[in-house]
Order: C-alpha cells, then structure tokens, then sequence
C-alpha cells in the first residue's frame, strides 16, 4: 500500500535531477536510494561504484561481495522489469499488426468492423469468430 511521506524540497529536487539521469520515475529514484541506505546501514561495506559498474556491464558479479550482490540483484531486477526501447517498438509493432490482421479478417468475413472493435485479446477474437462462423453456418442450413 502507498503511503505519503513528506520530504526536504532540497532533496527532492536533487532526486529529480538524478532520476532523469538514471531513466528512473522520481518514486523508483527515491525507493533505489531507500534499498541503497538500508544496505549500507545493515551491511556497512557497500561499495555503490562497483554495483554500478556491474550494471553498466563493466565489472562482473564476482568481483562484489555478497552484500553488494545484493544491492545489484534489486536493481538488476528492477532493471529487467522495465522495457526497452527495442521492446517497446517490438510490441507498438506487433499491436498494429494485430489490428491489421483483425480488420482484413472482418473484411474478409463481411462483418461490419464495429462488431470486431470490442474485442480485447486474440482468444476473444478467435471466440468470436467461432461464434459468426457457426451462425453463418446455421444461417446456411436454413436457407
């Protein structure tokens, strides 16, 4: 659950500047440093440039000690947690292709496509063209 903290302006507006830097929203800037002082406070021998250079892929994880590959590992996670550049143009690609797809299927079913504007994923897709195929062939038995 959230809660409200208030903090220093001070130090809010040197969160900001760091998390444009680091890519981060101002909430993961301050919870990063949050898990950073908690490790220093319980573990004392944190060195935070050699967890940095591991995320940048300039030192390897052998080299930290277990308090520090600790750090690493929370970052590293949250790291992997947020999409890329290239992840986030894969996925706007393949969404345009999907309603490509589902546009040429209503035009090729002589479906109005308001009927296929509702649909929310590619099962309920599938669900309802099962459903408009075996009304159309229902229809076709009547005839």
């Amino acid at each position: 659950m959230d809660k409200t903290v208030k903090l220093n302006d001070d130090l809010i507006d040197v969160a900001k500047h760091e998390a444009i830097l680091q890519d981060r929203s101002l909430d993961a800037q301050i919870a990063h440093w949050v898990r950073i002082g908690r490790a220093v406070e319980t573990f004392g021998k944190l060195d935070y440039a050699k967890v940095s250079a591991v995320l940048a892929g300039e030192m390897q994880t052998r080299n930290l000690s277990d308090e520090e590959k600790s750090v690493w590992m929370d970052r590293f996670t949250d790291l992997m947690g947020e999409p890329g550049p290239d992840e986030e143009a894969f996925f706007a690609d393949r969404r345009r292709r999907v309603a490509e797809l589902e546009a040429e299927l209503a035009k090729r079913l002589e479906t109005p496509l308001g009927e296929w504007e509702r649909v929310d994923s590619p099962a309920e897709f599938v669900a309802h063209a099962r459903e408009y195929l075996d009304r159309e062939n229902e229809n076709e038995g009547q005839v």
